[in-house]
């Protein structure tokens, strides 16, 4: 077992057993002093060094409410990278549970024997407003249906067209995405964090009526700044900056920007499957602030739940 493989399983092993301030505290010790993090909250947070990333956001975060567990789901480990995909439960009231999905990824530092950087992601309107409980199932076996840890030299190839289209200033989002959405099987699934739920699309007509196709016209300028790329297997993950300016039926208009994690999984150099995540609370934060925190009068579309303010 090389030293990433040993701190993946020291994590593994806290992340099965603990939970609450004992499970931010071995967190906390198998972090490099100057180890840096973000996480999703709604805002732009950020720690740099051990003992501020545990009083600012582990311990804070993971004794908000009681019963706090990570559940894990799926362990990816690649290089000096290692990835947790899992499910936080907690107990906002007795006898009453709420749940919403989780992306932490951690770098180790050069040897393997400390976290150097961890960024900790999930759900940030199910995490705020505790009405939800998650059902991921079908979503780990989505995964075990198109994971390997095995990363092919078709797979590279489709991992940099996707880098590529994505990074190349065209003249729309419609253009740059009309073509990374050429590149989705057929039979190819999606989930997605959105601000109502999880989502979960089958085959790639629905993908591109349902979800790609409606996103566009809001956003002519849509754009992903593509922060890093991390490749586990077939996946390629991309820690990514959107922004576009939204532009309502009335002739409102405002620029946004938030932040992401979109995962694509590969068979050969197509997509098979897509992983999106994304800090929904900011997202809804920053487009409601822009319009006075009135509900702009725009159609329906999954892409605009995060003006559903009723629920």
């Amino acid at each position: 077992m090389n030293p990433t493989e040993e701190l993946a399983a020291q994590l593994r092993e806290a992340y099965e057993n603990l939970g609450g301030e004992e499970l931010a505290e071995a967190i906390h010790s198998l972090c490099s002093p100057d180890v840096q993090a973000t996480a999703f909250t709604g805002g732009d947070d950020a720690w740099s060094g051990r003992d501020q990333l545990l009083e600012g956001w582990l311990k804070p975060e993971f004794t908000r409410h009681p019963g706090y567990r990570k559940e894990l789901g799926r362990i990816w480990v690649s290089g000096r990278h290692v990835a947790f995909i899992h499910e936080v439960r907690c107990s906002p009231e007795p006898d009453v549970s709420a749940d919403w999905l989780g992306l932490d990824i951690f770098r180790l530092a050069e040897g393997g024997d400390a976290i150097a950087q961890a960024r900790f992601y999930g759900d940030t309107i199910a995490r705020a407003e505790l009405d939800r409980v998650v059902d991921a199932e079908e979503l780990w076996a989505a995964i075990d249906r198109c994971w390997s840890p095995v990363t092919t030299a078709a797979n590279r190839i489709g991992m940099k067209q996707v880098t590529e289209l994505k990074s190349i200033a065209r003249p729309s989002s419609a253009e740059r995405y009309g073509h990374v959405s050429s590149l989705i099987e057929p039979d190819a699934e999606l989930w997605s964090w959105e601000a109502e739920g999880l989502i979960h699309l089958e085959g790639s007509e629905a993908i591109d009526t349902e979800f790609i196709a409606p996103l566009l016209p809001l956003l002519p300028d849509f754009y992903e700044a593509v922060e890093e790329t991390i490749v586990f297997g077939n996946a390629l993950v991309m820690i990514q900056n959107p922004s576009g300016t939204f532009t309502t039926d009335d002739g409102r208009s405002t620029f946004s920007a938030w932040y992401n994690c979109d995962i694509y999984v590969f068979r050969e150099q197509r997509i098979s499957c897509l992983l999106f995540g994304r800090d929904t609370l900011k997202d809804r934060r920053q487009m409601l602030a822009a319009f006075d925190d009135e509900v702009p009068d725009v159609a329906d579309s999954v892409h605009l739940a995060p003006f559903a303010t009723d629920d």
